[in-house]
């Protein structure tokens, strides 16, 4: 490193073959659905201008040691000399990911973007690219100037290097960061307020489902940060997104605990977590400013992100081994695998250390497939009530059946006895006529009289104007 050089942070950009994760950008380029083509060249070497100062710098890379912690406007300048076979045709300058408000100059000439957001009110959230005229490649060699507006701490270098591409063709590179990046965050911001809502909407109907009401509170916080990604945010809040997107990656976090001890875990929440909470919500009250306000909110949402999440994951593995162990843990233990394994690479970014994929962001995808697998969550829980409600309604089911035939044959016994009790009255009225008949009604009978050799009287047990009433066997 030079002398003029001294203070720089440069990342070289390797070649993206023989990579592991080689496969996952390809699927992501898919997503695109446009044919890529390799760029004409890619732009590393750079004279940096702020403040009357330069130096010679490489991109990627942060400039934390020449652009100051404050706003400020710098430049990048270089020249490249464009292909015989090209010159006159209509090019393209290309950034896949950029943190800052850029505008690009050539030869003088501001050129027109393709991508300019409305919202973008101090940051950019995603690739950048602009025409390149033929009237300004028929020259040969272009002199460009990319002039970049340092509002916030994330816009003190480039985390990926320009590229100078031909028109119409897609660079592979940038269509991965706009496949992964925009349409993760897009099925986020849609996928989460819907799934948050059914979660509140079955806590509103039983209110004793309070991990219902904590996920269902959790994924609306989610589509917050989708916004945040995707720079919707800026036009809210200004700057001070970055404040509530802090405040709401914490919260989304607790959440995420406080549902684990109330649907999985064994125990209680610990209070510890709560004190992390308010010491985060703190920091983002306290630190303002998009400068100040990216390290400590960057340092303690990370650290809040990277306990919970190891705890998640140490808790899951010992809950798994309870026996009995709660229904369906083994789902939510994979949500946190998954987030561990494509959450990562935001991580370091947030750090501000590095970009490992070039301007992928992962943890949108994380994020989606943890929302998917809770959502596959929700609806096994449902299958299993319907299967539940179905195997009691059979079971009710025979159980009506079996009182209905008791009822029946009750009915059939009632009617026989009926039956029986009027046959034996008519019997007795029949014999008593016949006995009154026969003998003088004032005469009585006596205990141990036999009557028509079929009764015993046993006593008398009333006397009346039309008679006495015995007692018979």
């Amino acid at each position: 490193m030079t002398a003029g050089e001294r203070g720089t942070y440069a990342r070289p950009e390797r070649s993206w073959a023989g990579r592991p994760w080689l496969l996952f950008a390809c699927l992501a380029a898919l997503l695109v659905g446009c044919e890529s083509q390799p760029p004409i060249a890619v732009l590393r070497r750079f004279t940096l201008e702020v403040e009357g100062k330069s130096m010679a710098v490489d991109v990627p890379g942060i400039f934390s040691a020449m652009v100051p912690a404050r706003p400020v406007t710098y430049s990048l300048r270089t020249e490249i000399d464009i292909p015989p076979a090209l010159r006159g045709q209509e090019l393209r300058i290309g950034i896949p990911y950029a943190q800052a408000l850029i505008t690009l100059h050539a030869n003088g000439v501001p050129m027109w973007s393709l991508h300019d957001e409305p919202k973008d009110a101090y940051r950019s959230a995603g690739p950048l690219e602009w025409r390149l005229p033929g009237d300004v490649t028929a020259q040969g060699r272009v002199r460009l100037e990319l002039r970049v507006k340092s509002r916030w701490l994330g816009s003190r270098g480039l985390d990926t290097a320009p590229r100078l591409m031909r028109s119409g063709a897609a660079d592979f590179h940038m269509q991965c960061v706009r496949a992964v990046n925009f349409w993760g965050a897009m099925t986020m911001l849609t996928q989460a307020p819907l799934l948050g809502m059914i979660y509140l909407t079955l806590y509103a109907i039983d209110r004793r489902r309070r991990a219902h009401l904590y996920f269902g509170s959790c994924a609306i916080l989610v589509a917050f940060y989708a916004a945040w990604v995707l720079g919707i945010t800026q036009s809210w809040l200004g700057p001070y997104d970055l404040n509530v997107a802090g405040i709401t990656i914490a919260g989304v976090m607790i959440l995420t605990l406080a549902f684990g001890y109330e649907r999985f875990y064994s125990g209680s929440l610990p209070k510890i977590w709560l004190v992390i909470l308010f010491i985060d919500c703190v920091v983002a009250a306290v630190v303002t400013g998009p400068f100040q306000a990216r390290t400590a909110i960057s340092y303690t949402t990370v650290i809040t992100i990277l306990s919970v999440i190891g705890f998640h994951l140490v808790k899951g593995m010992r809950d798994l081994r309870l026996k009995p162990r709660a229904k369906n843990i083994e789902m939510f233990f994979a949500c946190w695998v998954v987030i561990g394994c494509f959450g990562w690479p935001d991580v370091l970014a947030w750090f501000g250390l590095f970009e490992p994929f070039y301007g992928i962001r992962s943890s949108s995808l994380s994020i989606v497939g943890f929302l998917a697998l809770m959502a596959l969550l929700l609806s096994r829980e449902h299958v299993e009530a319907l299967q539940r409600g179905e195997s009691l309604n059979t079971e009710l089911a025979g159980r009506v059946q079996t009182l209905e035939w008791r009822r029946h044959e009750i009915q059939i016994l009632n009617d026989e006895l009926r039956r029986q009790v009027a046959s034996r009255s008519a019997d007795l009225f029949s014999t008593l006529s016949t006995l009154g008949r026969g003998r003088d009604l004032r005469s009585e009978l006596s205990p141990g009289d036999v009557v028509a050799e079929r009764y015993l009287v046993q006593g008398i047990l009333g006397r009346g104007g039309m008679g006495v009433v015995y007692r018979v066997k």
